[in-house]
């Protein structure tokens, strides 16, 4: 009995993998689409206009640096998915919180230029995280909202009940 309730349970968090990883994968999908279809618009545009003689140096510039934008695009999503297996080996442990967030300041006081930078910190001390992991999704997450706010950034940090939520905002669109 202990043997089949061992193997029902390692089936069914088996099967809750499968599906999150096919919902990711659906997802990195449906993310993947967007630049696709700007990357073939945008060569489409070239392929018609440039033997006719119809674009100007600037116009062909301006789609080439918009592709060149869109595949950036694509290559943090092929980046992302390679670091997919090792966010599935996540090896957590002891973590002092003030040397994980004194290394999420110094990355933010770099990325900020100028800009407003609020911390709530609750719950500090020691956190038992993948600090790799944690300061990587959060270095990701304060890179776009410095690209993308106009004056503030805010970022909080709570440690509660054995869950770590970080939540980063911005004042852009």
């Amino acid at each position: 009995e202990a043997m089949r309730s061992a193997l029902a349970d390692s089936f069914s968090r088996m099967w809750r993998q499968m599906e999150e990883r096919g919902r990711l994968n659906a997802a990195f999908s449906h993310d993947l689409r967007t630049p696709l279809t700007v990357l073939k618009g945008h060569a489409g545009m070239l392929l018609s206009g440039l033997p006719r003689g119809e674009l100007t140096e600037e116009e062909v510039l301006e789609e080439v640096r918009v592709m060149s934008q869109h595949i950036d695009r694509l290559e943090g999503y092929v980046e992302a998915m390679a670091q997919l297996r090792r966010l599935e080996d996540v090896r957590r442990g002891p973590t002092s919180s003030r040397m994980l967030l004194s290394d999420l300041a110094d990355t933010a006081e770099i990325l900020r230029n100028g800009r407003d930078l609020v911390w709530t910190v609750h719950g500090e001390g020691v956190w038992n995280v993948d600090g790799e992991i944690v300061v990587q999704v959060c270095e990701n997450l304060l890179t776009n909202a410095f690209r993308h706010s106009r004056s503030q950034v805010e970022v909080s940090v709570s440690a509660e009940g054995g869950a770590l939520c970080v939540v980063v905002s911005d004042d852009g669109r």
